[in-house]
């Protein structure tokens, strides 16, 4: 399991992972470099969604209601036996 938090260098209080300011004492725990960094990489970041995952969920459930619809007697039979012994 990946641990997303951390202890404040200061207090021990613990943070989530990009923290820029602790909640416990107040701190600060990044630069204003390295703050503008991390804002400029959230801004830069993909937006919008992304349609490949449901579009092949979407083609194997297809698939497999072709493979049913050809195969089901045989899909049938061999359930049936399975069954019975």
């Amino acid at each position: 399991m990946v641990d997303n938090y951390f202890d404040c260098p200061y207090c021990g209080q613990k943070l989530m992972k990009g923290a820029m300011k602790c909640v416990g004492c107040g701190k600060m725990l990044k630069t204003a470099d390295e703050q503008q960094a991390s804002i400029q990489k959230l801004k830069e970041s993909p937006k919008g969604f992304d349609f490949t995952k449901p579009l092949k969920f979407i083609i194997f459930l297809v698939g497999l209601a072709l493979i049913y619809h050809f195969f089901s007697d045989q899909i049938t039979e061999i359930f049936n036996n399975l069954l019975k012994n």
